[in-house]
């Protein structure tokens, strides 16, 4: 008697989750199709185990598999869901069908800790892909590679003492680096990198707050003589800080009304950005002291990471 209610129940439940989708106008035809389909078979299975009719351990055995196994393979089309919901789904389900309760309980726990599984992946991927950089590297003295990257990262390590968010500048430098040996253009590049922040061209215009080349020039609009700052630092300021930066003139009030980015000037900025680029990649010492800055900027890393991971 409960199985026959189980098995009514089923026929009604399929019944009001197919009108629901040939109801839906959110939907395509084709959506509606995906959806439709699978819990029409789900009606015809259940309905003929009601009925009684030949076949009917097949039918049992097939039951389980369409709500399991077909319906969440379906929705990928039907509900658009994505194919690995779809698959853990299917996969939990199939446990549970065949596997006795232990091992069942063992798959549903490993795929709710997917998300876990999956950044050790991608840590995993991006360490093979690490090296793969590293190795395809090609210096034209390898004997002085060592002592060369450990001067440079001396170096960096006195720049990076100045700085605050030392991680982000540390990855940010990374993939400047990685940028310039990719020959990507100016416009790529959110800052001045590293490697060029002492050049005349940049150093000329520093941002009041952070010492910093400037990348996108900010001015004052009331003076003469132009006092500069990086957009993004200005505006961190103003939204943070209750009194001008630094370098503000005394005479003139703190707020947006005054301020204003230099379009020609951040226009002169990507140009020489851009002619320091084009410099690189002509002048093969250049590119490779890039080469050598990369990797001695990875090695910073590796060691802030193998830090934060023994905290």
């Amino acid at each position: 008697m409960a199985a026959t209610f189980l098995h009514g129940l089923s026929v009604l439940t399929y019944g009001h989750s197919i009108y629901q989708f040939y109801s839906n106008k959110n939907l395509t035809l084709r959506q509606k199709i995906w959806g439709i389909l699978p819990r029409a078979i789900g009606v015809i299975v259940e309905s003929s185990i009601l009925g009684k009719i030949e076949g009917l351990h097949i039918l049992q055995k097939i039951s389980p598999g369409i709500n399991g196994v077909m319906i969440p393979l379906c929705n990928i089309e039907a509900k658009e869901e994505s194919y690995e919901d779809a698959f853990c789904t299917v996969l939990s389900n199939l446990a549970r069908l065949g596997a006795d309760r232990d091992s069942a309980m063992l798959v549903t726990s490993l795929i709710d800790k997917r998300q876990i599984f999956k950044k050790q992946y991608t840590e995993t991927v991006e360490k093979i892909y690490n090296y793969y950089t590293w190795t395809r590297i090609s210096l034209s003295n390898p004997e002085r590679v060592s002592e060369r990257i450990q001067e440079e990262k001396a170096k960096f390590l006195k720049y990076l003492e100045t700085q605050e968010n030392q991680l982000g500048i540390v990855k940010e430098t990374l993939q400047d680096y990685q940028n310039i040996m990719n020959n990507a253009t100016a416009e790529s590049f959110g800052s001045i990198p590293y490697c060029y922040r002492n050049r005349p061209e940049f150093t000329k215009r520093k941002c009041k707050i952070s010492k910093e080349p400037v990348r996108e020039a900010v001015v004052i609009k009331e003076i003469s003589l132009p006092i500069y700052y990086e957009c993004d630092n200005l505006s961190g300021w103003y939204k943070h800080e209750r009194r001008p930066p630094p370098a503000w003139p005394k005479s003139i009030p703190f707020n947006r009304d005054v301020i204003v980015v230099d379009k020609a000037e951040t226009n002169q900025i990507t140009e020489d950005l851009q002619k320091a680029l084009d410099q690189t990649q002509n002048n093969p010492e250049e590119l490779e002291a890039i080469k050598i800055g990369f990797l001695s900027v990875q090695e910073v890393l590796k060691n802030f990471l193998l830090h934060k991971t023994k905290d």
